[in-house]
C-alpha cells in the first residue's frame, strides 16, 4: 500500500507539470461545445460499471472509458475532460464498500497524466477547425493509443506481479483490452459525428449501443459460467491426486487465481480426540505453509457454523472477525465451514485483493459451490488416514528435537527443562532433586582400538543399564559425547541419591559385550543435590 501512494505521488506531480505546461491552454476543438459535466454519469458508468470478459479478477476491463474522452477531445474544455473524470472516478469509488482511496489514488493521477498527454497529442495532430473525417480522427486515435499503452503497461505490471499469468493468458487479455478500446473509440467518435452534424441520429445510436450492451452481457453470463465450471472441473481434479498435501495446494492456488484473492487456506479439524489440527496457506509471493499443526484454540476462522460461506470484512464485521482478518494482513475474505455427514472436516478461507474490486454476490456461489464439492472429496477415508500420519510424523519429529538420535534417552534440551520443572515441583511439596553426572572414563581407546561402531554400541548398552537403574519419575540423558546425565526426583534424604548413584556405578561395572568383545567400563559420576528455591538447572549441572 505504502508503495501505491508513492507510485500515486509521482503520477500527481508529472500530472500538474503537463496540465499546468501545456494541456489546460488549448481551446475547444470542435462545435459545439459540450459543457463538460455531460461527460460525469458517463465517466461514473464506465468506471463503476466496466465491462470485463472474464470472470477473474484483475483482468483488464474493455476500455469503455476511451468513449468520454474522445468525445471530450472534441467538445469540451481540456480541463473539462480532467474535472468530469475526477468527478466520475470518485463517485464510482464512494459507490464501492469498503472505499479504496490507495487503488482510486493511483487510478485517477494515472488518467490524468495519460489525459494531459492524450490532449497535448490531440492538438498537436488534429488540424486547428477540426471536423470530423480522417484527419480529426486519426488525431483522436492516436491521442487515445497513448491513453492504451499507459493502461496496458500498467496493467501488465499488475498482472506480472499478483495473478502471474502465462504468456497466452497475458496475451488474451491485451488482445481483449485492445478490443474494447478500438470499440469504444470508434463509439465516441461515431458520437461526435452525430453531434456536429445530425444530433437526431444519437437516438438511434444510443439503442445500438443499448442492445450491444444487452447482447454482450449475456456472452459474459456465458462465458462467467463456462469458467466457473471449469474451475470447479479443476478443483475437483487438484483434489483427486494421490498425496492430499500437494492435492490441497493446488486446490488453493486454482481459488487464490480464481479469484484473484492474495491468499487461500483450507484447515483441517482433528478427526479424533488428542490430534491436532493441520493448516495449510498459500498466498502471494510468500512460500507455501503446508499442513503446519495447530492447536485446537488458535482456529479463529470458524466464524459463521450456522451459513455455508459468508463475505465478512474489517468494517462491518464483530471485533473478533476484524482482529482474526488482520492477523492474515487482509481487509475482506470469504470464510465457509467444510461440513460431512457427522462431524465438521475444516473451513476454507480465500481473502485479500489484488485489484480494487471486492468479492460479490457470484463470488459467493461459486466460493460455496467449491466448498460443498471441497468436503465431498475429503470426506472419503484419505482424510483420516492422511490427519493421523501427519499426527504421527509430528510426534515424531517432536520425540527426534528432544531425544538424542543414538541412545533414545533425553538430549541436553529436554534434560534442562526436565530439571527446571522438577525444581519449581520440589519447591511446592518441600522435597529435594539430585543431578547425577557420569563420564564414561577412557570411552576414547574403545573407539581406538574396536571402532566407532563398537563405541557406539556401547554407548547403547550404557543408556540401557541407566534406564534399568533407575526409578519410574527420574530421567535418563546422554548429553552428548560419553557423557550422560541422571536427574533424580522427589528425595526426601539425600542418602537416597548415594544409593542410586552406587546402583548406577555397580550396574556399569558388569562387563559389556560388544560385536563379539568383552569390554570393561569405568566410569565417574558427580552429584548436585538442589539446596532450595534459588537453584536452576544450569546451576545444578555446573556444581
Amino acid at each position: 500500500m505504502q508503495r501505491l501512494w508513492i507510485a500515486s505521488g509521482g503520477l500527481t506531480i508529472a500530472a500538474c507539470a503537463v496540465w499546468l505546461r501545456d494541456a489546460a491552454a488549448f481551446p475547444v476543438a470542435g462545435r459545439p461545445q459540450l459543457p463538460w459535466l455531460i461527460l460525469v454519469p458517463m465517466f461514473f458508468a464506465t468506471e463503476r460499471w466496466p465491462l470485463t470478459v472474464n470472470l477473474r479478477r484483475g483482468v483488464p476491463s474493455l476500455g469503455m472509458s476511451c468513449a468520454p474522452l474522445t468525445i471530450g477531445l472534441f467538445l469540451c474544455p481540456p480541463a473539462g475532460v480532467l474535472l468530469s473524470f475526477l468527478a466520475g472516478s470518485l463517485l464510482a469509488a464512494a459507490s464501492h464498500r469498503p472505499l479504496r482511496l490507495g487503488q482510486t489514488a493511483f487510478s485517477m493521477s494515472q488518467f490524468a497524466l495519460l489525459a494531459g498527454l492524450a490532449v497535448v497529442v490531440f492538438h498537436a495532430l488534429a488540424p486547428s477547425d477540426v471536423q470530423p473525417g480522417w484527419a480529426g480522427w486519426g488525431a483522436a486515435a492516436v491521442a487515445i493509443s497513448v491513453v492504451v499503452a499507459g493502461n496496458l503497461f500498467a496493467l501488465t505490471l499488475v498482472a506480472l506481479q499478483e495473478t502471474r499469468p502465462t504468456a497466452r493468458e497475458l496475451w488474451g487479455q491485451v488482445v481483449y483490452a485492445l478490443a474494447g478500446a478500438v470499440a469504444s473509440t470508434c463509439f465516441g467518435l461515431i458520437t461526435v459525428s452525430m453531434v456536429m452534424h445530425q444530433p437526431e441520429g444519437l437516438v438511434l445510436l444510443g439503442l445500438a449501443a443499448l442492445a450491444f450492451l444487452v447482447v454482450y452481457r449475456a456472452y459474459v453470463a456465458e462465458r462467467q459460467d463456462r469458467l466457473a465450471l471449469e474451475f470447479l472441473h479443476g478443483a475437483g481434479e487438484s483434489l483427486g491426486k494421490r498425496e492430499l498435501e500437494s492435492a490441497i495446494v493446488q486446490l488453493l492456488q486454482r481459488a487464490r487465481t480464481m479469484f484473484s484473492a492474495e491468499m487461500a487456506q483450507l484447515t483441517i479439524f482433528p478427526s479424533t480426540p488428542g490430534e491436532k489440527a493441520f493448516r495449510t496457506t498459500v498466498r502471494t509471493g510468500v512460500p507455501d505453509q503446508v499442513m503446519e499443526p495447530l492447536e485446537l484454540n488458535h482456529l479463529d476462522d470458524i466464524l459463521e457454523a450456522e451459513t455455508d460461506g459468508v463475505i465478512v470484512d474489517r468494517l462491518k464485521s464483530s471485533t473478533i472477525t476484524a482482529e482474526m482478518l488482520a492477523r492474515r494482513g487482509i481487509h475482506e475474505a470469504m470464510v465457509a465451514l467444510l461440513r460431512g455427514e457427522s462431524r465438521l472436516l475444516g473451513s476454507l478461507l480465500v481473502g485479500g485483493h489484488v485489484d480494487s474490486r471486492t468479492f460479490d454476490a457470484r463470488d459467493l456461489q461459486l466460493f460455496r459451490t467449491l466448498a460443498i464439492q471441497t468436503s465431498t472429496t475429503l470426506e472419503n477415508g484419505r482424510l483420516e488416514r492422511s490427519i493421523a500420519r501427519l499426527t504421527e510424523l509430528q510426534e515424531k519429529l517432536t520425540h527426534q528435537a528432544f531425544h538424542d538420535s543414538l541412545t533414545d534417552l533425553a538430549n541436553r534440551t529436554l534434560f534442562g527443562d526436565r530439571i527446571d520443572h522438577a525444581l519449581q515441583r520440589s519447591v511446592r511439596i518441600g522435597r529435594s532433586i539430585a543431578v547425577l553426572f557420569i563420564d564414561v572414563d577412557d570411552f576414547k581407546g574403545v573407539n581406538d582400538t574396536l571402532g566407532h561402531a563398537a563405541g557406539d554400541s556401547l554407548l547403547v548398552g550404557i543408556a540401557e543399564r541407566l534406564r534399568a537403574s533407575l526409578r519410574r519419575p527420574d530421567t535418563a540423558a546422554r548429553l552428548g559425547g560419553d557423557e550422560f546425565a541422571v536427574l533424580i526426583e522427589d528425595l526426601e534424604d539425600t542418602a537416597e541419591a548415594e544409593i542410586i548413584a552406587r546402583r548406577i556405578f555397580d550396574s556399569l561395572r558388569a562387563p559389556f559385550e560388544v560385536m563379539g568383545h568383552t569390554v570393561n567400563v569405568r566410569v565417574s559420576i558427580g552429584l548436585a543435590i538442589s539446596q532450595g528455591g534459588g537453584d536452576n538447572a544450569s546451576n545444578l549441572m555446573r556444581h
